[in-house]
C-alpha cells in the first residue's frame, strides 16, 4: 500500500510526516476492520505465509521522501510497519532530485 504524499506537504516542516503517519494508520484501520480477508506484512515472508491463508497482504511503503526529515523518522516509520521508500517524486526533496523537477537541488 502506497502513503503518498504529495511534494506540496513537504513546505511546511512536519507536514510531510504528518500525512504519512495519518495515511499509515488508515492502511492499519483496513487490516482491522476485515480481519478474515486483510493483514499487515513487514516482509515477502509474511506475504507468501498470508497468501498460502488466502489473505491479503498489505506492505506499507511511503511514495515521496519528505517525511524522512531526519535519520529518526526512518526508525519512526519502521517501528510502524513502514518497509519501502521512493526517494522522491514530483519534485526535489531534502532526500534527493527528481526527474520531474528541473531545479536540480543536489
Amino acid at each position: 500500500m502506497f502513503i503518498y504524499v504529495p511534494s506540496a506537504r513537504q513546505v511546511v516542516p512536519g507536514s510531510a510526516a504528518s500525512l504519512a503517519d495519518s495515511l499509515n494508520g488508515m492502511v492499519v484501520s483496513i487490516a482491522d476492520a476485515a480481519l478474515d480477508r486483510f493483514t499487515l506484512a513487514t516482509s515477502a515472508v509474511e506475504v507468501r505465509f498470508h497468501k498460502e491463508r488466502g489473505l491479503v497482504s498489505l506492505p506499507r511503503g511511503i511514495e515521496n521522501g519528505a517525511p524522512i526529515e531526519s535519520l529518526a523518522n526512518l526508525s519512526h516509520f519502521y517501528d510502524r510497519g513502514v518497509r519501502y521508500l521512493t526517494l522522491a517524486h514530483a519534485r526535489d526533496n531534502q532526500l534527493c532530485d527528481s526527474s520531474y523537477d528541473n531545479t536540480r537541488t543536489w
